[in-house]
């Protein structure tokens, strides 16, 4: 982000440790994450709510509301399956401890990305069986874990392009810092439904 929170995607702000602004993005450890959320968690806010009032009220389009729905349809459209959301969370946190921790190395990485593929082949194939709009926790849960898993993806991907090790992120297989090639941030976009990865230059 900006200083001000602001992403590349208009009306998207963010703060804290996704912002990656510079006072917390290089270097969690220290503590600073206080200072992110007391002092740039007013600025963000207040510059979020200058944009939401010169904006003015969004109309959804009709074509988007009109998909969603449709998915929406076919998420609750089945009955109950032998695999349910919560095996594949647990599978998914314990996949990442194991091979996507703190101290990563390339296998795991590997492993990590192939079982993810796996975990949402099977996350696509469930149906929450309560079809209501209002308070469905179950379609809440189901919709949350396909976001966890694309998340998990790109957290995978990236932790394996970055051949260094920096901060809190740690590669056995590669020990040193690599100021040569790594002093850059990090970029996953979703491109024809697939995660790139790239990476941006960090403005000082």
């Amino acid at each position: 982000t900006n200083a001000a929170g602001e992403t590349s995607v208009a009306g998207l702000f963010a703060v804290g440790e996704c912002a990656h602004n510079g006072l917390n993005g290089a270097s969690r450890l220290p503590g600073n994450t206080l200072t992110e959320a007391v002092v740039f968690g007013k600025r963000i806010g207040e510059a979020a709510a200058t944009y939401a009032k010169s904006e003015g009220p969004q109309v959804a389009v009709g074509s988007q509301v009109a998909q969603d729905d449709k998915r929406l349809a076919e998420i609750t459209s089945g009955g109950p399956s032998s695999d349910t959301i919560g095996a594949i969370h647990r599978e998914l946190g314990e996949l990442m401890t194991a091979n996507v921790g703190v101290v990563r190395a390339d296998a795991g990485l590997a492993e990590a990305r192939d079982k993810i593929h796996s975990l949402q082949q099977r996350h696509a194939a469930l149906r929450v069986s309560n079809t209501s709009r209002i308070y469905n926790y179950a379609l809440m849960g189901y919709i949350e874990l396909g976001n966890l898993l694309k998340l998990a993806e790109a957290t995978a991907l990236a932790a394996r392009g970055r051949t260094e090790s920096r901060g809190a992120h740690i590669r056995s297989d590669h020990p040193e810092q690599d100021d040569s090639t790594w002093k850059a941030h990090t970029v996953v976009r979703l491109q024809d439904g697939s995660p790139k990865l790239a990476t941006r230059s960090v403005s000082t």
